[in-house]
């Protein structure tokens, strides 16, 4: 009986956990959004869109283990909150020489987050930035 005790009570702790940082990361990847849209923002008025359009891939380019191999579709730019994302679709090689297939982006000055897959709850929070794009 106390052992049944002892492990209800660590599960209801732990879920406790969990579900508060589940709360705080998602926080954590909406303000992130909301920053790089802010940063993009002020790339846009000061470059102009098709400046804003290259320097999106040139942010997903940093994240490529072949960025000569990236093949970009689907790229706008789409207003988020104070500011603007540059959204799109990117193919590349991975370290096979292999195309991995499309892959949804968000990108601003610097950054770019590429969907992420793995385990389901963790895709929901990491892919808040890239889902902003294409809710």
């Amino acid at each position: 009986m106390t052992k049944i005790l002892i492990i209800t009570t660590a599960t209801i702790a732990l879920s406790a956990c969990t579900t508060s940082a589940n709360v705080d990361y998602r926080q954590k990847y909406t303000d992130i959004t909301s920053k790089m849209a802010v940063e993009t923002e002020k790339y846009y008025q000061s470059h102009g869109e098709k400046a804003t359009i290259e320097m999106g891939k040139d942010a997903v380019k940093l994240d490529l283990k072949d960025p000569e191999s990236a093949k970009f579709t689907g790229m706008k730019i789409k207003k988020y909150g104070e500011g603007r994302l540059v959204c799109g679709h990117v193919n590349a090689k991975n370290s096979y020489g292999g195309y991995v297939g499309s892959k949804a982006f968000v990108a601003a000055p610097f950054i770019a987050q590429i969907y992420a897959e793995g385990k389901p709850w963790v895709d929901e929070i990491t892919n808040i930035p890239v889902n902003a794009c294409f809710d």
